[in-house]
């Protein structure tokens, strides 16, 4: 059986060409949302990063910010290296994150946190690579129960990654120490955003 890592560097070629124009200016409408927390962040951390595509947004936002863009797949950050700029780039599991304890004022999960086998456990990891008073935001540009639909028509490596229910994913964060937790599972999106203390 395809593993995950096998599946998305063998989607890395189509990745970018697969998010219609739409779904470009909804992520954006939905970054913008978080302007100030992008401007005041010294520090940002993109799980999942995938070709990079929030990368130029997030220098955009927060010129003088340290960005790291981490992805499991080879074949992806090959591709983001082009549009990366002064961002480094890390290949490592959203699993478990090979960076120190809280080193990172950000941590951004766009549409990664299905494809992660043990996502409480990965959640445990942003919280502690997040500096006190630090921000994670978990999202999709299209909603939660389009994101299932996908993956179970996709299969394979990916029938069984589903993004949980609001209540679920409240419970999630409520055990690895978030606060200040709010949720948005709407038509058009799905968005959560959480504190550490």
């Amino acid at each position: 059986m395809q593993t995950h890592l096998e599946f998305f560097n063998q989607l890395a070629p189509r990745w970018d060409s697969m998010r219609s124009p739409e779904r470009l200016r909804q992520i954006e409408r939905l970054l913008d949302r978080f302007k100030l927390t992008w401007q005041s962040a010294p520090s940002i951390l993109d799980v999942g990063s995938g070709t990079g595509l929030l990368l130029p947004l997030l220098q955009a936002y927060a010129p003088a910010a340290r960005i790291v863009g981490l992805d499991l797949a080879q074949d992806m950050l090959s591709r983001a290296r082009g549009r990366a700029g002064s961002a480094a780039l890390l290949q490592a599991s959203g699993q478990h994150l090979p960076l120190v304890e809280a080193s990172f004022k950000v941590v951004i999960y766009h549409a990664v946190l299905p494809h992660l086998l043990n996502p409480p456990a990965a959640l445990a990891e942003a919280q502690r690579v997040l500096q006190p008073g630090g921000t994670l935001l978990i999202f999709h540009e299209i909603s939660r129960a389009e994101v299932n639909a996908i993956h179970r028509q996709v299969g394979g490596a990916i029938a069984a990654d589903h993004m949980p229910l609001p209540t679920e994913l409240r419970g999630w964060l409520v055990q690895a120490g978030f606060t200040a937790i709010h949720l948005e599972d709407a038509p058009s999106h799905f968005l959560a955003a959480a504190q550490k203390e």
